[in-house]
């Protein structure tokens, strides 16, 4: 479905030179939700602009929006519809090559900025219970934040609040935004935008961006490609689970353990590589079939 979520559609967006105030807009709505007191974001440059054919093909799995405030601090923008394998690694990799990718050799620490990383999410992680998560880095037991310099910024487009039939909603700036890319029916971003005014620019700009075919074209074309991609990626760890488990069943068979049904179908069941990797590893030397899966 063609709507502002789609990742070509809001690269797209956002991502342009020409629209970076929808972007700095975007930016400061969701900094400001969870600390008013951060210094608003006062000038924006948008540093990687151009979209090569294989973000459409499907090669580069993720349109991130990368920019920089006039300030020095570094952002990472991304829209991710739904969970893939690695995703949250993913995440705290590029936010980390935000950080570091700022010195060259020889360059004094003092110079490092803050790097931030905002990811709108299509789907809910049980984890997170509330529409927007702010992740830095804090003590242990304490909780007080360490460093400022690293924050991820989690916003579940699931978790939003309906959207009712009189548009009377009240909203945060940062839940608006998060509606304004959430909502399917083209007539309530339409009546969003016209009970929160800062939308409204959104609003004209994505009506132009919905009139361009090749823009839709593309993004039709990046899904399938995506769907192909997640498919085979699917396979690819069924394949592995099924070798997993066949080595574990060599490994308990090796030792002489015989495997009742249970235990077998417990194997059988078992989706988590790492879990059938312990059980491998402690069935290696265990003395009994209790030690390994603990009953």
């Amino acid at each position: 479905m063609w709507q502002p979520r789609n990742d070509v559609a809001f690269r797209a967006l956002f991502g342009e030179p020409s629209r970076r105030h929808l972007l700095q807009a975007l930016l400061n709505a969701v900094l400001q939700d969870r600390a008013p007191t951060v210094p608003p974001i006062d000038g924006l440059e948008i540093e990687n602009p151009a979209v090569t054919p294989d973000h459409v093909s499907g090669k580069a799995v993720i349109l991130d929006v990368v920019a920089k405030a006039e300030d020095g601090r570094r952002f990472n923008v991304e829209i991710q519809l739904w969970q893939q394998p690695g995703y949250r690694a993913r995440m705290l990799f590029y936010l980390a090559k935000r950080f570091g990718a700022q010195l060259g050799a020889g360059d004094a620490y003092e110079r490092l900025k803050p790097a931030i990383l905002v990811a709108f999410q299509g789907f809910a992680s049980d984890d997170l219970p509330n529409f927007h998560t702010v992740i830095d880095l804090r003590t242990r037991g304490a909780w007080r934040r360490w460093s400022a310099d690293l924050e991820l910024h989690v916003l579940q487009l699931p978790r939003l609040p309906a959207f009712p039939a009189d548009s009377k909603l009240d909203l945060t700036e940062a839940q608006a935004w998060g509606l304004f890319l959430a909502l399917d029916d083209e007539r309530d971003r339409e009546r969003l935008a016209m009970a929160h005014s800062y939308l409204d620019e959104a609003q004209e700009a994505w009506m132009r961006l919905s009139a361009d075919e090749r823009l839709r074209e593309e993004a039709r074309i990046r899904e399938g490609n995506l769907a192909a991609f997640a498919a085979a990626r699917s396979e690819e760890r069924e394949e592995g689970l099924e070798h997993a488990r066949k080595t574990l069943v060599l490994v308990l068979e090796a030792r002489g353990f015989v495997a009742s049904n249970r235990v077998r179908q417990r194997i059988l069941r078992c989706a988590d590589p790492n879990q059938l990797q312990r059980w491998t590893q402690v069935a290696a030397t265990a003395t009994s079939l209790g030690e390994v899966f603990g009953s």
